[in-house]
């Protein structure tokens, strides 16, 4: 997923699959189903997400800006459920 990209609108494209991305109340994605990012560090450097820095995302406590995510997607049927 690019930076910028919504919730809906990744629900609206993964739809076709019969696929969506978990979100929460407030219709934000869930952030322990991102798998992987590529982030931009504060010095500048592009670095792809370690485990610590994804922990750090997942909790929003990372400093940098993610520019590309990986979410797990999930059967809409399930989510219907």
């Amino acid at each position: 997923m690019q930076a910028g990209v919504t919730a809906a609108e990744l629900a609206a494209a993964t739809e076709t699959w019969g696929l969506a991305p978990l979100v929460d109340h407030r219709g934000g994605l869930v952030e322990a189903n991102l798998l992987a990012a590529q982030v931009v560090l504060p010095d500048g450097q592009l670095v792809a997400a370690d485990e610590a820095l994804l922990r750090e995302i997942r909790t929003g406590h990372a400093v940098g800006l993610v520019v590309d995510a990986t979410y797990r997607l999930h059967p809409i049927a399930d989510l219907r459920r």
